[in-house]
């Protein structure tokens, strides 16, 4: 047999009053080990489908306000990590076009999935500069997108999301100087609606950085 027990003689016979007498030995030959299969991981959905289910539950969002529920849908997206910046980017999108009460439900998802640390300051800071480097094509459609741009901006900024340098780097991104004035009046709006006078006399010297920028931009 190939596996199991087989037989062989013993090297030392007994010896009788009829003779020799070979003695069959068994011996037990181990079975081969099993080898334990491991599931391989769930492949990721196509970023389109992830793209289209994450726009679909953030307008379900807006529509119901159901945080605990956008929250699950969320986590059931089961999306790679460099997706999450993308997610912000259309929560962001989707911001620019809707009404005062949806903008701040928006800010409110960011602030829990940042919170449990399902998405970084680097997926917030991605996703936000990605909408505000087409501010320029947004503002022909949206006029009031560089105002909500930086209604964002402040909220994030304030809530600790995210450094306030990301102003800065938004403005010096922009070139037309007057959608420049309008992201940073809108960021200083929130920023200084802050009762922790402290925090913001900190950052003064990053709202006078640009502000240098922007004087320079209206300047030329």
């Amino acid at each position: 047999a190939l596996l199991g027990d087989y037989e062989r003689l013993s090297i030392e016979p007994l010896r009788s009053s009829f003779g020799v007498v070979p003695v069959r030995e068994k011996i037990v030959t181990p079975s081969p080990p099993i080898l334990k299969q491991t599931a391989s991981p769930a492949p990721f959905l196509p970023n389109s489908l992830l793209k289209k289910k994450s726009e679909s539950l953030l307008k379900e969002y807006l529509s119901v306000g159901d945080l605990h529920e956008a929250l699950l849908c969320v986590q059931e997206l089961k999306s790679p990590p460099d997706f999450y910046s993308q997610l912000v980017q259309l929560a962001v999108s989707i911001g620019l076009e809707s009404q005062d009460r949806e903008r701040e439900l928006i800010h409110k998802l960011l602030g829990e999935l940042h919170s449990r640390k399902v998405i970084s300051e680097g997926d917030i800071k991605a996703g936000i500069m990605i909408v505000a480097e087409q501010l320029e094509d947004l503002a022909l459609d949206i006029p009031m997108a560089p105002k909500h741009i930086g209604f964002f901006v402040g909220k994030v900024a304030l809530a600790g999301m995210v450094e306030l340098g990301l102003l800065f780097d938004i403005i010096k991104k922009t070139e037309d100087a007057l959608l420049k004035k309008l992201v940073y009046d809108a960021a200083v709006k929130v920023i200084r609606s802050d009762p922790n006078v402290e925090w913001v006399s900190s950052q003064e010297y990053k709202l006078q950085e640009c502000e240098r920028l922007i004087t320079m931009a209206l300047g030329s």
